[in-house]
């Protein structure tokens, strides 16, 4: 018995060592650690005969152990199931355990704590085993029995020993994935494609050269491995090889030697490198390499030399200043001798404040508010105020500029330019009172009108008194084709004399209207060179009707244009039941729709179900007044859209808009941009050496929890915290809190985001440049991340003095271009591109005579053959040519950059003139359509005088007629021109202008009547600086007026003793004819009958128009005083007396609401008892419609009859008005033919007109004016 035992526990030794030695053999052989880990739990129970065994890890925070591996467990508990390991619990005493640990018993508290499902059942004992050393173990392999029994010595050792090779094999599998993880962070800055990085021998031998430095010679890195450093292709002029050996060998003696370059490809392109070379060495300090790090800096030194010029050349003075009242300056640029007389150190020193000495005080608070306002918002600011220079002279500015901020968003300064803009503001206000000289005459034209007339025979400007007969206000004729704007008649008068007028010839001619008569002529008006441009029509009482319909058609069609071309998208408007209303853009011919099909639709039914419901909350959050933005996919393209609401003039919402545009293309960009970004990322893998010698900076390794698992760089223990005080450190344990900010979201996004990002910081006073990459490993799953830091002091200061450099460049208001000695543009601003309707890129790298003729280009070469070095080059103009073929008036200043990089390089600045051309292109039109005016003003002179009287621009055709000269008169007093009798009575009216009165009165000077009339004129502020006097030779007009009144005088006694005188006649007449009627009417036969009534009729008719001649003769004579009348009560008064005849012809009568008057009541009652009467004899066989309405014109209101009777003749309309002329017979319509004449009467009296406006059965209006009252 006792042998046979012996030999079981023989045969058990050698199979626990067979066991162990095949999962060692296993571990040295494969790479597969959890197949290792799962053959081990199987081999364990199998020996030691129990029902489960696990190979728990337990996880650096020590609290819990995870079951990895293990035998008799189901496949879904491992790698999820946990176990307590703390100190009390089995596992952690196991993991703490110099010796295994084993447990014949648990109890109710120890088995709590085992992993499921062994908590659940009656798991007697168990025996663990620590895996890994006792400093630092990785987990546990334990075993679990669930019925008693008893672990051996030899149980344990085999446990012990397996747990050994499991430690072993966890060991090399770390090893080794730490090694790839080091060959991958070597690939990653080998790889860096913006790096050129090169591994020597000390002696300056090529060991290894990265592909970004290869890009730059025409050869392979096997051509250059080996070879001297100095001797590759990348140096090849001799006194660049010589500087090479000389840095290497001073690396190799453990020097840290940092250089710059200009180098020349080998297809003669120029670059430059600045870069480092740096001692690599070994523990005993011996220097074992040299890497050679460099980076390409030709784009930053040709900024550099480019902004250094642009400065230099800026057309203002250039500033930075502080933001206080004072406006302190830190720099102001040369400039400002030249702007201000002051020299710039006075300003910069402190000398002089720019606020306090130089602005205008009244503006320095504007200037204030806006900038403060501006800055708030972030925004770059535009102000216009003015300067007093050294010697006292006021210049206006223009200041662009914007404020400076720090990383912290805090505003650290102000800076921008300051342009003289004098010359702009002195020529805008000569064109301004030109203008005003030009519309005070116009507008004050003495009775009558003027009009000038383009070479399309439009009015372009009209003034004076024009509704005598037209019927219409100035601004109702200016911009209409003549023959649109006035009657028929006066067009065909007219339009031929326009005509002839811009042909270059001038006429007059007499027209009747309306019973008055008028004196129109018409001159040509002339531009320097003699050539008609427009026609000057002046003319007594002409009016113009203007219409809003073409202005409002214009603006429906720039909307409509507007919305057909919306670029890139479409735009539509939809109203509150979401229907579109309008739809157009470009997008539309880009996709298989048409707006047609859109119009009308609602939202539901122009999209899919999914569409419109995702529309619908936006269409209607814009019918509420909220504005959305949102990205939507339709017809297979990316779309940007946004919905805004519609308002009308009163703020209310009508409709909705919404506008979209493609992005499908920005899309596909950046999902381009990144792929680039994630190859990018692969690429960066490279080499341990390099890491450790990182340059200029440092490379750090960092887990999940932002902990530094490596740090390596030159500037450790430097400027940047020593490698171990990184290592084994979390982020915010080492770094201020600040540094903490900028670079925590880096770091996470790169090692749980997986995304690639650089951040800048500040840390020890010096500015960092630091990139966070994600490490992956063979499968693809980040275990890490990676970090770059550089110190980027210098490059920031350099980059700040660039950024200012190139703000000024964008800010200043001038165009600004570069060009090559080929002449082709290499850069050009935001301001140059867009003057020409093109994008920057457009130009760069095209020849200049795309936008200028070869004219323009010789004249800059013969400027460039002039000038030298210490002369600047002449100002000069020129005409630039736009992407749509215009052509733009330019000023232009040129300068050379510096060729200290072997090219040849011109500057240029360009201001657009096309505002400044305009100005003076309408001050001469403004002056020669005011001289025009003056010469050929009509039997009379127009005079412009100052405040002391004295004559400064005369004319007019009274001085062709009295033989005097205009310069006789132009620069003489007033006094010294008149006789002091006329002086004294004339002189208060000239003086009354300079108090802002006008005055029109009259004189006697030579035996004649003189007509005058005097106005202020005012300037563009509203400031009275000169007065004009308009006279008229009225003698004849006054004769004539004279004369007209006696004869009226004399026919209105006639009229009345005429017809008193027939009265007593006549009622003889009637007597006896009615008494031979009633004695012996029945003596006549039936014709006898028949006489007698055509005698009493005719009498009867004789004393009618007997009482129509009296009330005629006594309408001036016999009338009321004229007294407040509202004309609505008489027209109610004259519908009582109607009544009948209303009733009888069914006649329909509408009012409309009528204004008070001042007048005759009872006269204007007749009017309307005249008028409506009419109306309802002359309806034809229709029951009478009839209007009365009032519409307001100027200063009268034109009172309406308007009936839809027979009408009457155009031929016949001014017969109605005479006296005792009828149009129809008596057996048509009865009446005396009086009622019109006597109603033209009434109307005269009250200082108004009577007209018809009728046609043959279209119905009749008769309108008449009075004059509207004071106060309404």
């Amino acid at each position: 018995m006792g042998s046979s035992s012996t030999d079981a526990d023989h045969r058990a030794r050698l199979h626990r060592q067979a066991v162990v030695a095949d999962l060692s053999q296993q571990a040295l052989e494969t790479g597969d650690l959890d197949g290792l880990l799962e053959d081990a739990a199987a081999a364990v129970a199998a020996t030691l005969d129990v029902e489960y065994c696990a190979v728990l890890e337990r996880p650096g925070d020590g609290t819990d152990a995870v079951l990895k591996q293990g035998a008799g467990w189901p496949p879904d508990r491992l790698g999820s199931t946990t176990v307590a390991a703390d100190r009390d619990s089995q596992i952690g005493t196991a993991i703490r355990a110099v010796d295994p640990v084993v447990i014949d018993d648990f109890d109710g508290e120890s088995r709590a704590s085992l992993p499921e499902p062994l908590g659940d059942r009656d798991a007697v004992s168990a025996a663990a085993a620590r895996i890994g050393p006792v400093d630092e173990p990785w987990g546990v392999l334990s075993a679990y029995a669930i019925e008693q029994r008893v672990y051996t010595d030899d149980d344990v050792d085999f446990l012990e020993r397996v747990a050994d090779v499991l430690g072993s094999a966890i060991e090399t599998d770390r090893a080794r994935r730490e090694l790839e993880r080091t060959e991958r962070r070597f690939e990653a800055i080998f790889e860096d494609p913006n790096i050129l990085v090169g591994l020597l021998e000390p002696d300056g031998t090529v060991v290894d050269i990265n592909g970004t430095a290869m890009e730059y010679i025409d050869a392979d890195p096997d051509d250059v491995t080996g070879e001297p450093f100095w001797e590759t292709p990348w140096w090849s002029e001799d006194d660049v090889q010589d500087d090479v050996q000389r840095w290497t060998e001073r690396a190799a003696a453990g020097e840290y030697v940092t250089f710059q370059a200009d180098l020349t490809r080998p297809d003669g392109q120029q670059y430059a490198l600045e870069g480092v070379f740096r001692p690599v060495t070994d523990e005993a300090g011996e220097v074992t390499s040299v890497i050679v790090s460099d980076r390409d800096v030709t784009e930053r030194k040709e900024r550099e030399r480019q902004l250094s010029t642009l400065m230099d050349n800026v057309p203002g003075m250039v500033y930075r200043c502080e933001n206080e009242h004072g406006w302190p300056m830190a720099f102001v640029s040369d400039a400002c001798g030249e702007l201000t007389g002051y020299e710039p150190a006075a300003l910069e020193s402190g000398e002089l404040s720019w606020g306090e000495d130089v602005m205008v005080q009244a503006d320095r608070e504007t200037l204030w508010e806006t900038v403060q306002r501006v800055i708030d918002e972030k925004r770059t600011f535009s102000e216009t105020y003015r300067i007093e220079t050294a010697d006292g002279e006021r210049r206006w500015v223009r200041d662009y500029g914007r404020g400076v901020f720090d990383d912290e968003g805090n505003l650290v300064d102000i800076e921008g330019i300051v342009a003289d803009i004098t010359e702009r503001k002195q020529l805008e206000s000569e064109l301004a009172e030109s203008e005003q000289r030009y519309r005070t005459l116009v507008e004050q034209f003495p009775n009558g009108a003027v009009a000038l007339v383009d070479e399309d025979l439009c009015y372009r400007t009209v003034g004076g008194t024009p509704l005598d007969v037209a019927d219409a206000t100035a601004a109702e004729i200016e911009g209409q084709p003549v023959r649109e704007a006035v009657p028929s008649s006066l067009a065909d008068e007219l339009v031929p004399r326009y005509e002839a007028a811009l042909e270059g010839n001038a006429s007059a001619f007499e027209m009747r209207s309306n019973g008055r008569v008028y004196d129109i002529q018409v001159a040509p008006v002339r531009d320097d060179d003699g050539d008609v441009f427009a026609a000057l029509g002046m003319s007594q009482d002409v009016t113009e009707r203007y219409e809003y319909e073409r202005q409002l058609e214009e603006s429906e069609q720039r909307y409509r244009t507007l919305i057909d071309h919306f670029p890139n998208g479409a735009v539509g408007l939809f109203d509150e039941n979401l229907r579109y209303q309008i739809v157009g853009g470009s997008a539309f011919d880009e996709i298989d729709d048409s707006t047609g099909e859109i119009v009308g639709t609602t939202l539901q039914e122009r999209y899919p179900p999914e569409v419109a419901e995702r529309l619908k909350p936006r269409f209607e959050a814009a019918l509420e007044g909220e504005t959305a933005s949102f990205e939507i996919a339709l017809h297979d393209r990316d779309w940007i859209a946004h919905t805004v609401p519609v308002t009308d003039e009163e703020g209310e919402i009508f409709a909705g808009m919404v506008m979209v545009q493609d992005i499908t293309e920005r899309k596909e960009h950046e999902r381009e941009l990144r792929e680039r970004e994630r190859r990018l990322e692969e690429s960066e893998r490279r080499y341990r050496t390099l890491t450790q010698r990182f340059p200029n900076g440092a490379v750090g390794v960092y887990d999940r929890d932002l902990e530094y698992t490596l740090a390596e760089g030159s500037e450790l223990g430097e400027t940047l915290p020593p490698g171990e005080r990184l290592e084994g450190n979390r982020l915010p344990e080492i770094f201020p809190e600040q540094t903490v900010a900028d670079l925590e979201s880096l770091f996470r996004a790169a090692v749980e985001d997986g995304e690639t990002g650089s951040a800048e910081t500040t840390f020890d006073g010096r500015h960092w440049r630091v990139w966070a990459t994600p490490l992956r490993d063979a499968g693809g799953e980040i275990f890490a991340g990676l970090s770059f830091t550089q110190d980027v002091t210098e490059q920031v200061e350099r980059e700040n003095r660039l950024e200012r450099y190139e703000t000024i460049v964008e800010v200043v208001n001038d165009g600004v271009y570069v060009v090559d000695e080929q002449g082709q543009f290499t850069m050009v601003n935001e301001t140059y591109a867009e003057m020409l309707g093109y994008e920057p890129a457009d130009l760069v790298g095209e020849h200049v005579s795309r936008v200028v003729d070869d004219d323009v280009i010789d004249r800059v070469r013969e400027l460039e053959a002039t000038a030298t070095e210490d002369t600047d080059w002449s100002t000069m103009e020129a005409q630039l040519r736009t992407a749509d073929g215009d052509l733009v008036p330019v000023e232009a200043n040129f300068a050379m950059l510096p060729d200290d990089d072997s090219a040849w390089h011109r500057v240029g600045i360009t201001r657009d003139i096309s505002e400044r051309k305009a100005r003076e292109r309408e001050l001469e039109e403004s002056e020669r359509r005011y001289r025009t005016l003056v010469e050929n003003f009509p039997k009379g002179a127009v005079g412009l005088y100052d405040e002391d009287l004295e004559y400064i621009v005369v004319g007019g055709e009274a001085f062709d007629d009295r033989g005097v000269s205009e310069e006789e008169v132009t620069g003489v007093i007033l006094d010294e021109r008149h006789p002091d009798d006329l002086v004294a009575e004339i002189e208060p009216h000239f003086r009354a202008v300079f108090d802002g009165e006008s005055n029109t009165f009259e004189y006697q000077a030579r035996g004649r009547d003189i007509w005058a009339h005097t106005v202020p004129v005012r300037n563009e502020d509203d400031e009275i600086f000169a007065g004009m006097v308009m006279v008229q030779d009225v003698t004849e007009r006054r004769e004539y007026e004279r004369k007209l009144e006696e004869s009226n005088e004399r026919l209105e006694r006639f009229a009345y003793a005429a017809s008193h005188d027939l009265q007593e006649p006549l009622r003889m007449v009637t007597s006896y004819l009615t008494l031979l009627e009633n004695r012996y009417g029945d003596a006549f036969d039936e014709d006898g009958r028949e006489f007698l009534a055509f005698a009493v009729d005719g009498a009867e008719r004789m004393r009618e128009m007997i009482d129509g001649l009296l009330k005629y003769s006594r309408v001036e004579t016999e009338g009321d005083p004229f007294e407040p009348t509202d004309p609505e009560d008489l027209v109610d008064d004259v519908l009582a007396d109607l009544q009948f005849r209303i009733e009888e012809t069914d006649a329909e009568i509408t009012v409309g609401e009528l204004p008070r008057v001042g007048g005759d009541a009872s006269q204007l009652r007749q009017v309307f008892q005249n008028l409506l009467s009419n109306a309802i004899t002359y309806r034809g066989d229709d029951p009478p419609r009839v209007h009365v309405d009032a519409e307001r014109r100027g200063q009268e209101w034109v009172i309406s009859v308007a009936d839809e009777g027979i009408g009457i003749d155009p031929d016949d309309q001014e017969r109605v008005f005479t006296i005792f002329n009828r149009l129809h017979s008596r057996e048509e319509y009865d009446g005396t033919g009086i009622g019109l004449a006597l109603s033209e009467r009434i109307v005269e009296r009250h200082g108004g007109e009577i007209w018809v406006d009728a046609e043959p059965g279209e119905g009749s209006t008769f309108s008449f004016t009075m004059p509207a009252s004071r106060t309404q």
